[in-house]
């Protein structure tokens, strides 16, 4: 079933009044699922493979990205909880969460992005880390200068990043047109460049799911552009308003809100189940450290739940885990 013929299925439900089906309880294994997950950055932390000892700033940008993704995914598994555990939680709090989840894509992006080459494209993250400081640098020093806080703030993020210049060995040439220095990049870049560089990449595909089917909706709720503002406004909106679009009565409006609170929480929740479980599959796929076996069972488990996983698990993981 594609997502926009479940998407046509829900609102068919609403209309009828038909009751969602019982969720998953994910209490029992909750705990297990996020030690797990710690369990990927430890081994990151403590396991850094021989063939990559000459790139130990690989292994600092991994271990940040993937210990923050875990944090976006545990904040949206906390606010989007049912479980009463004294927390007072207004159930919209769930509209927050595509900007975590679209964090936890391009995490992932990032991730696939770096282990195509982690050498090369380790230092392709740090150079872009310094033409970002130095075009911030430049619109700072053309809007501030003068002003002493700013003057003294300026010098010292100036002093910061002429000592990451030096380390990386940036060249004259491109100190002099800081367009020669490559810009990180976001998903729809990723796919380009390892279109480019590397046709044959395994991960390739995924990246063009991931784009096709999880991005363009994720970035529409994040940047609440029209489609998302649509999604997620209608709970703010007055009651006059809503009985003028949906032309039902105060208590069916209530009931069709509460319904689709749920599932926007419910699929909120299993995006961010899935993408989580995707980049911490990745990382120990890709570093063998062993957790095959549980992200399996993980897998397994999840993917009788939810139409999200399954789709997943068919794209990439039911291959990479044999």
């Amino acid at each position: 079933m594609t997502s926009q013929q479940q998407e046509a299925g829900v609102r068919t439900a609403v209309v009828a009044g038909e009751e969602k089906p019982d969720g998953f309880d994910f209490t029992p294994i909750r705990d297990d699922f996020h030690k797990l997950l710690a369990n990927v950055g430890n081994q990151l932390e403590r396991q850094w493979p021989r063939r990559y000892s000459q790139v130990g700033s690989g292994q600092m940008v991994l271990l940040q990205l993937v210990r923050l993704a875990v944090l976006n995914y545990k904040t949206i598994a906390f606010v989007c909880s049912d479980v009463k555990d004294g927390a007072v939680r207004d159930p919209r709090f769930c509209l927050a969460t595509p900007a975590l989840n679209r964090t936890i894509l391009e995490i992932i992006a990032s991730t696939l992005y770096l282990l195509e080459d982690l050498p090369g494209h380790t230092d392709l993250f740090f150079r872009a880390a310094w033409r970002d400081e130095q075009e911030t640098l430049a619109k700072y020093r053309a809007r501030y200068t003068g002003r002493p806080r700013w003057d003294a703030y300026i010098s010292t993020r100036t002093a910061g990043v002429e000592k990451l210049e030096k380390s990386l060995q940036i060249s004259y040439r491109e100190k002099q047109d800081i367009n020669r220095v490559l810009r990180w990049p976001k998903l729809g870049k990723v796919i380009r460049r390892v279109r480019a560089d590397y046709p044959n990449s395994e991960a390739l595909p995924y990246l063009e799911f991931l784009n096709d089917w999880v991005y363009r909706e994720l970035s529409t709720q994040s940047h609440l552009e029209p489609k998302g503002l649509g999604e997620m406004g209608l709970f703010f909106l007055g009651m006059a308003d809503l009985q003028a679009i949906s032309r039902q009565d105060p208590d069916g409006v209530n009931d069709r809100l509460e319904f689709k609170l749920r599932e926007f929480r419910t699929n909120q929740v299993w995006t961010a189940v899935t993408l989580i479980l995707s980049l911490a599959t990745e990382i120990d796929s890709h570093f063998e450290y062993g957790l095959k076996e549980k992200f399996a069972f993980y897998w397994t488990l999840f993917r009788a739940h939810s139409e999200t996983v399954e789709e997943f698990h068919n794209e990439r993981y039911r291959a990479l885990l044999i």
